[in-house]
């Protein structure tokens, strides 16, 4: 699961990040296996819209890794002579994983998506916000839990009150949590 969410994120989070104009491939270049799929994409696509070739470009980065992914899992298990889940589930370290070459060539674009993006000054802004937000939602609900919903409010008779506002707050969207947060915060917001 670790694996299959570090390709989504990864790939989801480049896709954002040249959408949103925060990453360019100008700067994605600098970095090999980007520079190696888009060119295959390319070749293969001359002439396309840059949209249409963000999209199979991260396509094709995807497809790349779960393959070297699903490679390298099955000569691992192959390796270690794993049989049985069980057997997988009491090795220490992992067997499902990247092959050597791909970490490295992976390397460069998580060090470019944490350099440009994940510290970018927007992007910190909003995570900056987005605590606040949640924080107050929290406080507010401890402070009044009667502003749960009912299936919230049923669960604090048997639950600690803590987890059953987590779990509450783990389950908004972004769009969900700022409405909420105008209903109880912003006089002129309907409740």
């Amino acid at each position: 699961m670790d694996l299959a969410d570090e390709i989504a994120y990864d790939n989801h989070d480049l896709d954002d990040g040249l959408a949103s104009g925060l990453l360019t491939e100008e700067i994605l270049a600098k970095a090999e296996l980007w520079r190696t799929v888009r060119r295959e994409v390319v070749r293969g696509h001359p002439g396309m819209r840059p949209a249409v070739r963000r999209h199979q470009v991260i396509r094709a980065l995807i497809n790349r890794e779960v393959t070297d992914a699903l490679e390298e899992s099955s000569r691992s298990l192959q390796r270690q002579r794993i049989q049985t889940p069980r057997q997988a589930q009491q090795r220490p370290e992992p067997l499902l994983t990247f092959s050597a070459a791909m970490r490295r060539q992976r390397a460069p674009l998580k060090q470019i998506l944490w350099d440009e993006l994940y510290h970018h000054y927007r992007v910190v802004r909003m995570a900056h916000k987005a605590r606040r937000t949640l924080t107050a939602l929290f406080e507010a609900y401890v402070a009044h839990p009667e502003q749960l919903p009912n299936t919230s409010r049923a669960r604090l008779r048997a639950e600690d009150p803590y987890r059953v506002i987590c779990d509450y707050l783990a389950g908004m969207t972004d769009r969900y949590a700022i409405d909420e947060y105008r209903k109880l915060f912003l006089p002129d917001a309907k409740s």
